[in-house]
């Protein structure tokens, strides 16, 4: 059983999400088409812990499409052989590579992408280890 206070740390570091239902409506795909994204790491997806499968909302622009960088990024931590919240960490945690911004912040502010995925390769490479 989860304690409360790993409830709401997750929560912190995830932020708002979409649940699966959220977008199907919004984007006009199905669930599995959804499922098949994620899986193929073109979007950044978890699952919870009844196993319902959100995506962190900073993520997506206001047309629904997927911020340039979340792809190579998530392609390049996923060598590193962790889990997807791992990856959802990491993508919030403050990087010196990335002028003390976190992942999020840097894409979602329409930064170069290239540092953002140099600095994911370095950590994954860390991470094999």
């Amino acid at each position: 059983m989860t304690a409360p206070d790993d409830v709401d740390l997750a929560a912190e570091a995830v932020g708002p999400v979409y649940f699966t239902a959220d977008l199907v409506e919004w984007l006009g795909v199905g669930e599995a088409e959804l499922e098949w994204r994620a899986a193929a790491l073109k979007v950044l997806a978890i699952r919870t812990a009844d196993a319902l499968l959100v995506f962190p909302a900073w993520q997506f622009d206001e047309d629904g499409q997927v911020l340039p960088g979340v792809t190579e990024t998530l392609r390049a931590l996923a060598t590193g052989g962790l889990d997807d919240f791992t990856h959802v960490l990491w993508f919030g945690g403050a990087s010196d590579e990335l002028d003390g911004l976190s992942a999020v912040e840097w894409l979602t502010q329409g930064r170069p992408v290239e540092p953002v995925v140099a600095a994911a390769r370095k950590n994954a490479a860390r991470w094999r280890r």
